[in-house]
């Protein structure tokens, strides 16, 4: 059974944005926190008033950092699937 949907207002970048999401409001809320610090950090770091500009910029980031997560695991299954087929290469041995 999946969580019931609800709305949300938020602000990003200064904006107010009403979004639905099956996530808690903590959980929302943190996002929109961790969103507007980057784009804050972008901006100091640019020294760019242009706020749409640093929530592309922050959206490149996140999109960069799931890319790296997603290889990240991906390397890992790979590894998993290694180990699974040696063990299971050993134990048909023991049973033959």
């Amino acid at each position: 059974m999946s969580s019931p949907l609800n709305n949300y207002v938020i602000l990003l970048g200064g904006d107010q944005y009403t979004i639905v999401s099956d996530e808690g409001s903590v959980a929302v809320e943190k996002l929109a926190q961790r969103v507007n610090a980057t784009i804050a950090e972008i901006s100091a770091k640019t020294s760019s008033a242009d706020i749409k500009r640093c929530a592309l910029l922050a959206a490149m980031q996140f999109a960069h950092q799931l890319q790296k997560l997603e290889y990240e695991l991906q390397e890992k299954n790979n590894e998993e699937s290694l180990l699974i087929e040696k063990i299971n290469q050993q134990l048909s041995s023991f049973v033959s």
